[in-house]
């Protein structure tokens, strides 16, 4: 059925629905269930029968599809609320009645909306980072690094918003004063007016990533913002250069580990004494030698902030090879996170074949030999024992993700901690490397780029 059709029908069902006769019908009680309705422009309510939600359903989807410049603009839920909304509207008004095109009507209404709710949006996202913020606010390409006193300089509710919410003007007006002193004693009760509604967040983190988005829908918008900023402490993970470093930067929405692990054990029916230990949570990498590190001029740094700016910047020459770098990042990041070692070796695994695009052992091992510059043959180090670049490709490959993946490894109790180890080494260096070269590159924008990318120039 074309999206015409669909959409007449749709139109004739609900047309079926909303008459007098209907509802005085035996049609009706038969039709009956929990009532889904929407609201016109013009007061009047329509209900939707299930017949009537597949045909929205269908439309919708087929909408989606066709009008590609609704998916790069839009979240699909909101664009699936959207289009019920704009029915209804549509058909209480009337307005599609003897229409020669009522479709292209319909999708019309559509981008009129989607260019209104099109704006430029600012998402800031709770954070834990090493405390490069601590010395003034730290930009990574498009992310600002910042504590939270440095975030209230930049920010303010409406005056609107600070006479009316909660019936609070006075501690509304002093929002900012109040969520200071709240963030001396976490334990303090909530504090009053609009404060209360961050609390929870400054409390929660000591830093905040801030980013800003053109052009979006508010979703839509907010989903590439975390993206972004995800990728931006991972980024400065990955020059750090050790595990922990993934689990103490982080963004809040992330699933880390606790900060602390209980043993308790039993033999013969007695208990042990209980035991703990603590994670790579606990913040070991703060202090001003990460603070120097990570403000000097460091070309790996601008070369990763060039990568994850491409997924922002319209402009940037290579969109499609920035994308990509930045999956693999995430990829990657994921993999120094996960605490299992055979997901752990999948993953990063996978954050290879992302920068390959595909080719399985051998794409990974051209990529490598052509971004390290060193032939297949070349001696690798994994643990105590020295092999090849080509035997370490094929077992983080094929011996490790593959073989895990499709299930032909499934005991939990095998040893992963040495493929896992030299897949975290091999991965970075290949990242690092991609990232230089990328920012200087002037070729095609194509998915297999990397295995071919040339050096930078001298």
């Amino acid at each position: 059925m074309s999206p015409n059709d669909t959409f007449s029908n749709l139109f004739h069902e609900l047309d079926r629905t909303h008459t007098a006769a209907y509802y005085q019908s035996d049609a009706s009680r038969r039709d009956r269930s929990f009532p889904n309705f929407a609201t016109a422009a013009n007061g009047e309510v329509r209900i939707f029968s299930g017949p009537a939600l597949k045909l929205l359903a269908i439309l919708t989807a087929a909408i989606y599809e066709q009008f590609t410049v609704f998916k790069k603009r839009i979240d699909e839920n909101q664009f699936a609320e959207l289009v019920r909304q704009v029915v209804v509207d549509l058909h209480a008004s009337k307005e599609l009645d003897g229409a020669a095109a009522p479709l292209k009507c319909l999708v019309d209404e559509l981008t009129e909306r989607v260019d209104k709710a099109s704006k430029t949006f600012t998402h800031s996202f709770p954070a834990w980072t090493c405390g490069v913020e601590d010395a003034g606010a730290w930009t990574f390409g498009p992310v600002t690094f910042m504590t939270w006193p440095q975030w209230l300089t930049r920010v303010d509710f409406p005056d609107q918003a600070k006479a009316s919410l909660f019936a609070e003007p006075e501690a509304n007006a002093r929002w900012k004063e109040l969520l200071l002193e709240a963030m001396k004693d976490p334990n303090a009760p909530a504090p009053a007016g609009l404060a209360r509604c961050l609390v929870g967040a400054v409390t929660t983190c000591p830093a905040v990533l801030r980013v800003e988005v053109d052009g979006l829908e508010r979703n839509l918008s907010r989903k590439l913002a975390e993206i972004v900023c995800k990728g931006a402490p991972d980024a400065v993970s990955l020059l750090i250069g050790q595990r922990q470093a993934f689990v103490q930067q982080a963004l809040q929405v992330e699933r880390l580990p606790p900060f602390r692990i209980d043993s308790i054990v039993e033999t013969d029916g007695h208990l042990w004494l209980p035991g703990m230990s603590s994670t790579d949570r606990i913040p070991s990498l703060r202090g001003a030698r990460f603070i120097q590190f990570l403000q000097d001029p460091l070309q790996e740094l601008h070369a990763m902030a060039h990568a994850i700016n491409g997924l922002l910047d319209r402009s940037h020459p290579h969109p499609q090879l920035a994308s990509r770098w930045a999956t693999a990042l995430d990829w990657y990041a994921e993999g120094q996170r996960e605490r299992n070692d055979a997901i752990a070796l999948a993953k990063l695994g996978t954050s290879l074949d992302v920068l390959a695009s595909g080719g399985k052992f051998h794409g990974i091992l051209e990529l490598a030999t052509n971004l390290l510059d060193i032939s297949k043959e070349a001696a690798f180090t994994r643990g105590t024992k020295q092999t090849k670049l080509q035997a370490v490709v094929k077992d983080i490959y094929d011996n490790g993700r593959s073989q895990i993946l499709h299930g032909n490894r499934h005991d939990r109790m095998e040893a992963f901690e040495s493929a896992r180890n030299a897949a975290a080494y091999l991965a970075r260096l290949v990242l690092i490397k991609a990232a230089l070269r990328l920012k200087d590159y002037t070729g095609a924008d194509e998915a297999k780029s990397f295995r071919t990318m040339p050096p930078r120039l001298p």
